[in-house]
């Protein structure tokens, strides 16, 4: 087994074991995001850039993007007759046997990433797209009641995202995550009323040169990997809206 099928089999072991640790620590925790039915910005913390450093061959390329937006709502406090706890559930309503750390999802608009540099003399840009599906995010309280660890998963789409690296005629584009949707989980901060709310991610995806661009991608002017290829992606995103709630991810 190898590269990203590899890798995915771990994430979601790695979750399964979290899982089970809280259900074995007590009563099922219920996750709730409030408040619900209101709408917020995502942007990156000021002064920080999201970065994504791929595998690398004769030298390290980074690209760095000084600006990055996206916009949610979170979910209504509505249960939902049936289906998964894709909901905002809240604890005093709580379902029976809730799965440990029951998630709240929310698709988000397609993020923007702009303002992007890389090595010296390349022009860097960052297309996103929502064609293989919708970008998503997912509150989830991880662990036990007595030992908390609020996440926030970024959803990707496959294909969701192409880095275009251009220095003079010669051209290397990566497309991010290219087989499947992947979920990049981040520590998650709730806000207050005078502080925003952050995720902040330091996660792995992954990444394929396009066929038309491989053998420039792998040359000596970029040497970046062309397969099975693992990338470091950081990013710290503040979350807050205009009435300036706190976005409070809690559970019960």
């Amino acid at each position: 087994m190898r590269g990203p099928t590899r890798s995915v089999l771990i994430a979601v072991l790695a979750v399964c074991a979290f899982a089970v640790a809280a259900l074995s620590a007590g009563p099922a925790l219920a996750t709730e995001v409030t408040p619900a039915n209101s709408a917020f910005t995502a942007k990156l913390v000021a002064g920080t850039s999201a970065t994504f450093t791929p595998e690398n061959g004769s030298f390290a390329v980074t690209i760095s993007c000084t600006a990055s937006t996206t916009t949610v709502t979170t979910p209504s406090n509505t249960l939902p007759a049936s289906g998964p706890p894709f909901f905002n559930n809240r604890p005093a309503n709580a379902t029976p046997g809730l799965t440990a750390g029951g998630s709240v999802l929310a698709n988000i608009a397609t993020p923007t990433f702009t303002t992007c540099t890389s090595a010296p003399l390349v022009t860097t840009t960052v297309t996103t797209n929502s064609t293989s599906g919708k970008w998503s995010i997912d509150w989830n309280v991880l662990n036990s009641k007595a030992s908390p660890w609020p996440t926030a998963a970024l959803g990707v789409p496959s294909s969701g995202a192409v880095i275009s690296l251009t220095a003079g005629t010669e051209k290397c584009e990566l497309t991010v995550d290219p087989e499947t949707a992947q979920g990049v989980i981040g520590l998650w901060e709730n806000g207050t009323k005078t502080t925003p709310s952050k995720l902040l991610i330091n996660e792995q995806v992954f990444y394929v040169p396009t066929a038309a661009t491989k053998a420039v991608c792998e040359s000596a002017k970029f040497g970046i990997k062309a397969s099975d290829s693992p990338a470091a992606f950081k990013a710290a995103y503040s979350i807050e809206n205009v009435a300036k709630e706190g976005l409070i991810e809690e559970f019960s």
